[in-house]
């Protein structure tokens, strides 16, 4: 699936026409997943992406620190900050949203090996995507 699919699928789940709004919102969310994960799991989820997401984890996965452990509070916290949403609420549906268009994005096998990754609360957000 190429970006410009993405973000199609994408902006009607945000209730946006503002493609911008859309590729900012896939970045934060897939940046704050990409560290979420181990380096290797970020460079295999980036190997099933195009260019534009693709980079942005593969720069993930080149760090030298493990993955640091998230929670869902604080990884919805990282969304609501670096989106400037005014609820957590807000930052779930866009969390949820991109989460959703990704598992169509890339194979069941890699999201099942991204979740395995995540931390419980973290990983049941994704799953009920």
């Amino acid at each position: 699936m190429d970006s410009g699919e993405i973000l199609r699928r994408l902006m009607p789940r945000l209730k946006t026409a503002d493609i911008w709004q859309a590729d900012r919102s896939m970045l934060v969310v897939l940046g704050a997943l990409g560290d979420a994960v181990s380096p290797k799991e970020a460079s295999d989820l980036a190997s099933q992406l195009p260019d534009a997401y693709h980079d942005l984890l593969v720069e993930r996965s080149q760090r030298a620190a493990p993955a640091q452990p998230t929670d869902r509070a604080a990884f919805l916290e990282r969304v609501q900050r670096e989106l400037g949403l005014g609820s957590r609420e807000e930052a779930e549906r866009v969390a949820a949203s991109v989460m959703a268009v990704l598992k169509e994005a890339v194979t069941p096998g890699e999201i099942e090996e991204v979740e395995s990754e995540l931390e419980p609360g973290l990983r049941a957000m994704l799953e009920q995507a």
